[in-house]
């Protein structure tokens, strides 16, 4: 057997030094972290490009939207348009709030509402400081440009938004570099642009009605609002695209009912004639008919007695239309529209048998899980995009208006009241109303059967409300108390002379 030839021992490799071209390089000085960059082609970490990035050498990676969008503008209508009239006026309904943020350890009554109320996420030392009316950024919001007011531009921003899932805002500047205005841009115009050192450099807009000509507009003066898409990074996920095949069945019922009544005949009686009318004659029939439409049709005539002549029999016939255009699978369909957009049937107005307590549970539902998400959304989209051009510590919130279960508050206070857990101010602001300037008002109140143990002009305040505050707790302990932890009675020792 051949033996076989021994392996000479490898020498160990030497480290390849880096060439010129070659060498990493270094993070900016002034950053946290310093060492050779892992990514040196990026220039902004936080841009979209570090993620998608454009080859000068091959096709743009934005070649179309994920869904025709003039197609999903056309389906405003039916239920789509009910649904999503119903989000629009409710959230046009409301103007946003401005105000500075502010980082305080006290908060006020008022602050503390405001702060309980406010749909923006909040820090516990952080309170809101509204802006005055002549503050830059709420003009503009309250007068966003000379044909729009501003419940026109929050509809037309919830209308695109909910057919595309995307919706745009160009906001031209000034000379100081601030928005002068505010458009709202059809989603179906909107054409983003890739650039080479950012993911989008700007937005060609393509108008697809009249002859105007196409503009572009920088994407520093273009606010995106969009649904986050599982497919693209650039393009909305709306409602529409989600449920296409929902909205497509429900055009189809409509379209055949329509057929139905165009195409379908509906007679209500049928008549039968005698046995020597074997085969009447056109004429005949034309002259019957005609004296029957003559005598017994249309609404005016409805019920009236209908005389035939001898040996001819009517037989009432009750024809209809198929069960599935009218009956379970518009419905169904119907509440599945309704419920891709978040809107209870009871909200729009269908509503059978149900009371008061459902119907307000139905619209606090459509409150909390449509249009306050919502509202959160937009109002950090304007704190991040437009409100840091005035003034960093500047946040765009919206007040939560969501209705509170009457029957539920009035025990709850009834309780508090009952317990002394609660002050005049706090109802008063619960029910909306200004709190009272005098002090008693921030003091809880307790029946008068509860505030007989002491007298009360010692202990107890009497209030205009008829009933009495609670005294003032006095502090356990004092820095001169000389008491240890435990509580035991510590003897200081005695000093002699």
């Amino acid at each position: 057997m051949a033996k076989k030839p021994e392996r000479k021992p490898s020498k160990p490799r030497t480290p390849r030094k880096p060439t010129a071209s070659r060498a990493p390089e270094l993070h900016n000085p002034t950053s946290e972290y310093w060492g050779p960059a892992p990514y040196p082609d990026i220039r902004d970490p936080k841009d979209l490009s570090s993620l998608v990035s454009f080859q000068p050498t091959g096709t743009p990676f934005i070649s179309s939207w994920t869904d025709y969008r003039i197609e999903q503008v056309r389906n405003y209508k039916h239920w789509v348009y009910v649904a999503i009239r119903a989000i629009a006026q409710q959230i046009a309904s409301q103007l946003p709030n401005i105000s500075w943020v502010h980082h305080d350890s006290f908060q006020g009554n008022k602050t503390r509402y405001i702060k309980n109320k406010a749909l923006t996420p909040l820090l516990a030392h952080e309170y809101l400081d509204p802006v005055p009316d002549k503050h830059p950024f709420m003009r503009l919001i309250k007068d966003p440009n000379d044909p729009d007011t501003s419940y026109d531009v929050w509809y037309e921003t919830v209308l695109f938004y909910k057919l595309t899932g995307s919706a745009y805002w160009w906001m031209p500047r000034n000379e100081l570099g601030l928005p002068a205005a505010i458009w709202v841009v059809p989603s179906h115009w909107m054409w983003p642009v890739p650039g080479k050192d950012t993911a989008v450099v700007g937005w060609e807009v393509r108008p697809v009605e009249g002859i105007y000509k196409k503009i572009f507009l920088p994407s520093e003066e273009i606010v995106v609002f969009k649904d986050k898409s599982p497919v693209s990074k650039i393009d909305g996920f709306g409602p529409l695209t989600a449920g296409n095949q929902w909205v497509d069945t429900m055009d189809m019922i409509n379209r055949s009912r329509w057929y139905a009544y165009r195409n379908g005949t509906f007679p209500t009686v049928a008549i039968q004639f005698d046995g020597k009318y074997q085969d009447p004659s056109d004429e005949a029939l034309r002259r019957i008919e005609a004296k029957f439409v003559q005598r017994y049709t249309g609404e005016t005539r409805s019920n009236k007695p209908l005389f035939v002549p001898p040996g001819a029999s009517v037989t009432p016939l009750s024809l209809g239309i198929n069960q599935m255009l009218f009956g379970e699978t518009a419905t169904e369909t119907r509440d599945n529209i309704l419920s891709l957009f978040g809107v209870p049937a009871s909200v729009v107005g269908l509503s059978r048998d149900m009371t008061y307590g459902s119907l307000m549970a139905s619209y606090i539902s459509f409150m909390q899980m449509t249009v306050n998400p919502l509202l959160r959304y937009m109002g950090q989209v304007l704190t991040e995009k437009v409100a840091k051009l005035y003034d960093d510590s500047l946040r765009v919130w919206w007040e939560d208006i969501t209705p509170q279960d009457p029957e539920l508050t009035e025990k709850q206070i009834q309780t508090d009241l009952m317990c002394g857990a609660i002050t005049p101010n706090e109802v008063r602001l619960m029910r909306g109303r200004e709190p009272y300037p005098d002090t008693w008002g921030d003091q809880p109140i307790i029946p008068m059967n509860m505030a007989t143990g002491a007298p009360a002009s010692s202990t107890t305040t009497s209030t205009p409300s008829g009933g009495t505050h609670l005294p003032v707790p006095e502090p356990f302990s004092s820095p001169s108390d000389n008491k240890d932890v435990q509580g035991a009675t510590r003897h200081e020792p005695e000093h002699h002379n």
